[in-house]
């Protein structure tokens, strides 16, 4: 799991501090303040490494289509490279740095510039290494030198087992043609291809187990997937009645959340899991439930889950879970994203962990989080001012 990250010239992330992440962490903040450019840090290097690629960053992958290295590189930066430093809570071999400069041969990819592990250069494709004479370890011994890949770091290298639900996501089709090439662990970020996932995990009760999710977030709904010739053919009964019906049919929710409730159920134990706006398309008490889901399985089967949302009832569930000891303070933190002018007077994102206490309460919060409700109550309440 990482549990710190310090992100530099990524977008508009031009020098964040070091962040502290959770089992599970919201992303908070008005529009256009970095939360996007935060995760996709994290998943330009998953489809960089699903790739089995070690010397590069690709901006352009399964996850995301975000142009070329200089698209993603912070443009008012005489410096441009994207450095990337994480740790993680392994026992040893827990401190990242990640260095990446435009590769001078194919332009649209980073090129690994530097890549150290606790602050020891590692190599993959050469035949020694050395350090400075002066750098030692308490022992006063040189530091082992250790010729590797990236690969060798497994508390690193599980970004690859990665979940990502996509906020430009679609409702799952009625049909869809069989893909017998379909990864078992693979949901596409916009769920295209939900229905050949579950039917491919079909042997590990994939569909009944989603089902049940689905009962428990909408208040009822069943789902059957079968077989027609070359297709894959879904009905959805919401009310319970005996009867399925083509998705178009009934409530729109019940079809969109599917892929959101696949990713839950097939992340392996250790994967991550980044869902962008788990509200969207679904009642507050709906909203509640899916957050209360996605908790559940990051602390059932460590998973690491990173959340962007706009809606005070997910940021609610979580702080709820706190008061009520299904999270620890550790184990839920929340980011709070604004925009300052950085000294180049150029616009740059600034993050900060929000601090909460044991009752789930957030400390000093900031302007713009969360305080819509507040002003719209204050507004319908206050005393009414009559005028002679």
């Amino acid at each position: 799991m990482i549990t710190r990250i310090q992100i530099e010239r990524f977008k508009s992330l031009r020098h964040t501090p070091w962040v502290k992440l959770g089992r599970v962490t919201l992303l908070t903040g008005a529009n256009g303040r970095g939360k996007s450019s935060f995760c996709q840090t994290l998943l330009a290097l998953s489809q960089t490494w699903r790739r089995g690629m070690m010397d590069n960053l690709l901006p352009t992958g399964i996850w995301k289509d975000l142009g070329t290295f200089n698209d993603i590189v912070y443009a008012f930066d005489e410096n441009k490279t994207i450095d990337i430093h994480i740790n993680t809570d392994a026992e040893r071999d827990n401190d990242f740095e990640l260095i990446y400069c435009q590769d001078q041969e194919n332009g649209t990819l980073g090129k690994l510039q530097s890549a150290k592990v606790g602050g020891i250069s590692i190599i993959d494709d050469a035949g020694s290494s050395e350090y400075d004479e002066d750098e030692q370890d308490s022992d006063g011994k040189a530091p082992d030198i250790r010729l590797s890949s990236l690969r060798d770091f497994p508390s690193l290298i599980a970004l690859e087992r990665m979940f990502y639900v996509a906020a430009e996501r679609k409702a799952a089709p009625a049909l869809q043609p069989l893909d017998e090439t379909t990864p078992y662990y693979y949901v596409a970020p916009d769920g295209s291809n939900v229905l050949n996932v579950l039917w491919k995990n079909k042997e590990r009760n994939s569909v009944e187990r989603v089902q049940q999710l689905l009962d428990y977030v909408l208040d009822g709904g069943r789902v059957k997937l079968e077989q027609a010739g070359d297709q894959l053919v879904l009905r959805i009964n919401s009310v319970d009645d005996g009867s399925f019906y083509q998705p178009v049919n009934v409530g729109y929710g019940y079809s969109y959340i599917l892929s959101l409730l696949a990713s839950i159920v097939l992340a392996t134990e250790g994967s991550y899991i980044i869902v962008e706006n788990p509200e969207a398309h679904l009642h507050p008490a709906a909203q509640a439930k899916v957050m209360n889901v996605l908790m559940e399985a990051a602390m059932e089967r460590d998973i690491q889950l990173i959340v962007e949302t706009h809606s005070d009832h997910v940021l609610n569930t979580t702080l709820r879970a706190v008061n009520e000891h299904r999270l620890t303070v550790n184990d839920l933190q929340v980011l709070f994203f604004s925009n300052s002018k950085d000294e180049d007077d150029q616009a740059a994102a600034q993050v900060r962990n929000l601090e909460i206490n044991e009752l789930g309460h957030i400390q000093n919060p900031p302007l713009q989080f969360f305080e819509q409700y507040s002003i719209d109550l204050r507004a319908l309440y206050a005393p009414t001012v009559r005028h002679e």
